[in-house]
């Protein structure tokens, strides 16, 4: 008879690489397709338009991280209860937070779209179309974030995985229109990006409903998970988003400020390597399964062991191959863009870490770390803005670029010690990370024959 303990990790196991692999394989696709948008979009605009484009993307970004509020906390929560059999409050919670977030997200669209006619004179009606096509992503979303909600409680993780590659695909065909016709124009890549939102929610509809059916049955719950949640530790993640990732999203409105708008571009282009590189080494459902095993220590002693082990053995492979690749691709097609070369080389030293950090990450939000993470993100944040209005002015981007990696490694450090200061069994060995086990082995096979079925199903 098997171990039923042995075949729950077993069945962890299939989730979880059958769920990477998906993400694996379409982020493969979405990953040309991404890089014929940046074609595209890069051989349309020059570096002061790229800053431009990426000062009105940060003005979005910023109001989609007040949006954002609290998602991780009540995302988490909802895995933990649907992991608990509590499926009643977990649809209060989906409904409660869904429901205030579109709100939310109609408020700030309509201020948005006719508020900014009311502005001085002084800018243009170019500048108001721009403002309301962006103020339409909003609305769009808002609308695709929770479809996936959905799809990744209900570990619909292969049609989740083909979201990105929908989205992109769809852009592509736009962006692609309009750049062999009448050429590409800001707003042409603002409309895109409303396009494939769109489109990418239509494909996820008929999923998104199936995984609602499960609640088909189950009778909402009449006591309030939402404020309750929110008041207890999720307050934490709810300032931390609002200051830290405010703090962020302001920062090419900083380089404008002690710099210029072409260095905007700058540095948007060079983060934006570095994002693309980083999005080949994350991983999609690890958040989303463990929550549902927090009483099984042994399991997760493993989880946190192979985690650091690969996605810090990957960073390294990609950070290496990028420095050989990159270079390579901007003198061919892109050398308007040569100047953005050395940046890309320092900001990419910080792959190794950011990997660390999300895995880090990942379980401190499962243990309800989030006073940790927000004292944390807020020395991050302080950190930042200090060494930024002190070395900016001075040093140009490079005053920039360098204190960000170093800060990173700083707080990679700190919260590497704090996991193992309350989970002791987690701290990593040098001969968990350089010997290979029949683990190592059972997982690679694991990993290819997903792949291996998933790459004869596209076929």
């Amino acid at each position: 008879m098997v171990d039923k303990k042995h075949k729950d990790n077993l069945n962890f196991s299939k989730a979880f690489v059958g769920g990477e692999s998906q993400y694996i394989f379409w982020d493969g696709v979405t990953k040309v397709m991404s890089f014929i948008n940046s074609f595209f979009i890069f051989k349309s605009l020059n570096l002061y338009q790229y800053g431009v484009f990426q000062l009105l993307l940060s003005f979005q970004d910023i109001s989609s991280e007040f949006l954002a509020t609290g998602s991780s906390v009540a995302t988490v929560e909802m895995g933990r209860l649907i992991g608990a059999r509590k499926e009643a409050e977990a649809k209060r919670l989906f409904i409660d937070y869904n429901k205030y977030k579109f709100i939310f997200s109609f408020f700030i669209w309509s201020l948005l779209f006719f508020g900014i006619d009311f502005l001085d004179a002084k800018y243009d009606n170019s500048f108001r179309f721009l403002v309301k096509l962006i103020s339409i992503l909003f609305l769009t979303e808002v609308f695709l974030g929770t479809l996936r909600s959905l799809l990744r409680l209900r570990l619909f993780f292969d049609l989740d995985a083909r979201r990105n590659s929908n989205y992109k695909t769809a852009q592509m065909f736009f962006l692609g229109f309009f750049y062999f016709t009448t050429g590409l124009e800001i707003k042409t890549i603002i409309m895109s990006m409303i396009f494939g939102s769109v489109i990418t929610s239509i494909s996820l509809l008929t999923g998104a409903r199936k995984a609602f059916g499960f609640w088909s049955d189950v009778k909402m719950s009449n006591q309030p998970v939402l404020m309750k949640l929110f008041l207890n530790y999720g307050k934490w993640d709810i300032i931390r988003r609002f200051f830290v990732r405010a703090n962020v999203r302001m920062l090419p409105w900083l380089i404008k400020l002690f710099i210029n708008t072409e260095a905007v571009g700058i540095y948007s282009v060079a983060s934006s390597m570095v994002g693309i590189i980083k999005n080949f080494i994350g991983t999609r459902t690890l958040a989303t399964l463990i929550t549902r095993r927090l009483d099984d220590e042994i399991l997760l002693k493993t989880v946190f062991g192979f985690g650091m082990k690969y996605f810090s053995m990957a960073s390294f492979l990609a950070m290496s191959a990028s420095w050989v690749v990159v270079p390579m691709v901007v003198k061919i097609f892109f050398p308007q863009y040569l100047a953005v070369l050395p940046f890309f080389y320092i900001l990419s030293l910080n792959l190794p870490f950011k990997s660390f950090g999300h895995i880090l990450g990942i379980f401190l939000i499962a243990y309800q770390k989030q006073k940790f993470m927000f004292f944390q993100k807020m020395l991050s944040a302080g950190l930042n803005l200090l060494l930024l209005v002190l070395f900016l002015p001075l040093f140009g981007l490079w005053g920039l670029v360098v204190p960000e990696v170093l800060i990173d490694v700083l707080l990679t450090y700190i919260s590497y010690k704090y996991v193992i200061g309350f989970k002791p069994a987690f701290a990593l060995s040098r001969k968990m990370f350089f010997t290979y086990t029949d683990d190592d082995r059972a997982l690679f096979s694991l990993v290819y024959k997903n792949l291996r079925g998933l790459y004869w199903k596209a076929l």
